[in-house]
């Protein structure tokens, strides 16, 4: 996880630490080269991707970063979710695509992100995990869930031996009039 304190300054948590045992003290600043400013532990070996959206993409002020199993099974088997199966995904997130793989830390991973944060604000990490930003670090968590619970549907729905249902294309265009501007 990772928020933009200032213009120069981001918060982030730790490399290596488990998010559910974390202290306040493993937190890291990190300026937006990547240099870590203060934190006891390392900081996360993924900033730099963070870093890439937030600097390509000024409404990205919070960056979340996950392997929730559904969403990275679609990103392992490089299926791109379908669309129009529920109408909560095509409000908040819209299609979601896949960023072909670099290797993780790396100033090429982040590259990938750059290019597609002014079209999406969640993408499936080819053969690695999903990425999502907005706004507030609880909003681009919430697009993590979003994202899983969408994908969980789609895998969940393919044992009863039908082709999922898409909504309509006018009651699906009434919905996504309720759509939040982005940001």
């Amino acid at each position: 996880l990772s928020i933009r304190l200032t213009e120069d300054v981001v918060l982030c948590t730790p490399t290596l630490v488990s998010k559910g045992f974390m202290k306040p003290e493993d937190l890291c600043l990190v300026d937006l080269d990547g240099n870590q400013l203060a934190g006891v532990k390392k900081r996360t070996s993924e900033i730099l991707m963070h870093l890439s959206i937030m600097k390509a993409q000024p409404k990205a002020r919070a960056v979340s970063h996950a392997h929730p199993p559904y969403a990275t099974g679609f990103a392992v088997a490089g299926v791109t979710p379908p669309t129009c199966m529920i109408p909560e995904i095509e409000v908040f997130i819209g299609r979601v695509p896949i960023a072909p793989y670099e290797t993780p830390g790396t100033p090429e991973m982040g590259l990938k992100f750059a290019e597609l944060v002014d079209e999406h604000n969640t993408v499936l990490m080819e053969n690695h995990g999903v990425v999502s930003w907005s706004h507030s670090i609880e909003d681009a968590y919430f697009k993590m869930e979003i994202v899983e619970a969408y994908c969980r549907t789609g895998i969940v729905t393919t044992p009863l031996g039908v082709h999922p249902q898409q909504v309509h294309p006018q009651p699906l265009t009434d919905t996504l009039d309720l759509k939040p501007p982005p940001g």
